[in-house]
């Protein structure tokens, strides 16, 4: 028996003309129906790279920036899921700023997800008749969230790729020397990219149980998978090791020490399904392929229960449902998360295709309607988002030519030093179980002039409005920055000045500009108006001989663009 024998010849269809290949593109045989589904998958992917353009850009997605921009620093603490730094290292040495740069970066995720297409297309021929592999291809290009997330500028779509490629391994190859260092390889750096490949560890162990009930010689092959494993786990140690000899001594143990926290996160922490509202909107935005592998799952178990001589054969494209069951206890199944999880799931979509005996014509209208369905998606990613952000970071750029610490959600400003820690929901979490004022603690220690109100949680802290921030860290971000262009605030005080002192206090320590029409005396010293003065921390006492409202501005920052900012958000949902 060959590899898996679930091929067009074993599984005939009674539907010839769909397999029939009349016309020669590129070399190769092709029916109209291969040629038409293959438009669509075009379609599609020629819209997803033209969406990368024009797409608003996740905050994680500059978080995945600011990653590589700490590492060309020296500044990197973190051992773990670091594959990118290395990979996409060249990407900041590109002109243009940070959405440049994280724009050129999706455009190898959406080559890396070409790769995906291929490879799923590849296995799902082993099983049904190219057309339906095909539709499976379609069938993943065209569920909603993977068309909007699967080019996203962080680790999921490379680490799809190289889970696929273990897949296909297993399924397709003769299991030769090459194919199974190709495997180590591809788990050594899947870990490397991202530690949820271990999601796939149920699938990629029934695909192992079956090559190895069908071998000729299992104890031999056995023995060659335990040293595929056993080299893909040195071969991700010694890169692990290697990326952790860069960093600060004791790192590597902490980071060992909070997979065990991050794995009490991620898995259960929220109960069970714990994403249900965003498996409704995604099963909406991708009705059509869901309902496919839902269909191509059923097909499946009822060719198991009435078809016994293909009942492990069967079992194996069952299996490709595995990685879904993930979604009843992982707590990041954000949208982004399918483009990772869905490849293998695809196949069932072709599948339950196959099994319904679609003809060309149901074939065709499918087709037509999911690039429907995807055109009107990419209607909704139009928006002004992209612009808010791209304005804020040149007037960044504009008011501080030279990098600076500073606060926000999420490295927006990749190429300076960002002072706190990713505010993220996961985030926010870790920074409630702490309870420490950690805003205030780094304004101790560093002198960060700068602050992007990028965040709800910040934003409320800085307009007095309830936040899940800590008191002190709310009071300290309100007393220290006033706006300045935009979302972006600067070190600084507004204050309403009589002839009584007036007592306030400083956690920025820098050059300040007084602006005010009166003089002032601080701490009895008397100031003139546009005066640039020294502040440290401390408290200090001001007076004016008039009632005035003054303000101090961090002196360093140029005034901004002449223009008006955009009034939008620069985050929004996924």
């Amino acid at each position: 028996m060959s590899v898996v024998d679930i091929s067009a010849n074993s599984l005939k269809t009674d539907r010839r003309n769909l397999t029939d290949a009349p016309y020669s593109v590129l070399g190769m045989k092709l029916s109209a129906l291969e040629i038409g589904l293959c438009f669509f998958i075009t379609l599609i992917l020629v819209l997803q790279l033209y969406l990368q353009f024009i797409q608003k850009i996740n905050w994680d997605e500059f978080f995945y920036l600011s990653h590589i921009y700490e590492a060309q620093s020296g500044t990197l603490d973190k051992a773990l899921q670091m594959a990118h730094i290395y990979l996409f290292g060249w990407v900041t040495y590109i002109p243009g700023g940070e959405m440049v740069q994280i724009t050129v970066g999706r455009l190898f995720m959406w080559a890396a997800q070409i790769g995906t297409l291929i490879l799923i297309f590849k296995i799902a021929v082993k099983y049904i008749p190219r057309p339906y592999a095909l539709f499976a291809v379609l069938s993943f290009i065209g569920f909603g969230f993977v068309y909007i997330h699967g080019t996203s500028f962080r680790a999921d779509p490379i680490a799809a790729l190289c889970m696929i490629y273990t897949i296909y391994v297993f399924t397709v190859t003769d299991l030769k020397n090459k194919d199974l260092a190709g495997l180590a390889i591809a788990l050594a750096l899947g870990a490397f990219i991202t530690i949820k490949i271990i999601l796939f560890a149920p699938l990629l162990a029934v695909l192992a149980s079956y090559r190895l009930i069908i071998s000729s010689c299992p104890k031999r092959l056995f023995l060659r998978f335990s040293f595929t494993v056993m080299a893909a786990a040195m071969f991700f140690a010694a890169l692990l090791w290697g990326h952790a000899s860069t960093l600060i001594p004791g790192e590597t143990a902490d980071s060992a020490a909070s997979l065990t926290a991050t794995a009490e996160t991620v898995f259960l922490s929220s109960g069970l399904f714990p994403r249900l509202e965003v498996m409704k909107t995604g099963f909406i935005t991708g009705f059509i392929p869901s309902i496919f592998i839902l269909l191509g799952c059923v097909m499946a178990i009822v060719s198991m229960a009435t078809d016994p001589a293909k009942r492990k054969e069967t079992c194996v494209i069952l299996s490709m449902a595995l990685p879904l069951l993930t979604f009843v206890f992982y707590r990041n199944a954000y949208p982004y998360f399918y483009a990772f999880i869905l490849p293998p799931a695809a196949i069932l979509a072709g599948y339950g295709a196959f099994r319904l005996k679609l003809s060309t014509l149901g074939l065709m209208a499918l087709g037509v309607l999911m690039s429907a369905n995807i055109a009107l998606l990419h209607m909704t990613r139009l928006d002004e988002m992209r612009d808010v952000q791209s304005e804020t970071l040149s007037a960044v750029h504009e008011i501080f030519p030279q990098p600076v610490p500073y606060f926000d959600r999420n490295g927006m400003v990749a190429s300076f030093p960002k002072a706190g820690q990713f505010m993220s929901s996961w985030g926010l979490r870790n920074y409630k179980l702490a309870a420490e004022p950690f805003f205030q603690n780094e304004m101790q220690k560093k002198t960060i002039p700068l602050l992007i109100d990028n965040s709800p949680v910040i934003s409320a802290a800085l307009r007095g409005k309830p936040s899940p921030l800590l008191r002190e860290d709310a009071a300290a971000l309100r007393a220290n920055y006033i706006p300045h262009w935009g979302h972006i605030w600067v070190a600084g005080k507004r204050l309403s000045l009589g002839v009584e002192p007036s007592v306030f206090s400083v956690l920025v320590p820098g050059e300040y500009r007084l602006e005010n029409k009166n003089n002032v005396w601080l701490n009895g010293k008397r100031l003139i108006p546009g005066e640039v003065i020294t502040l440290k921390r401390g408290d200090y006492t001001l007076r004016s001989a008039a009632p005035q409202d003054i303000t101090l501005r961090w002196a360093a920052a140029q005034p901004g663009p002449a223009q008006k900012a955009l009034t939008g958000p620069i985050f929004g949902a996924f």
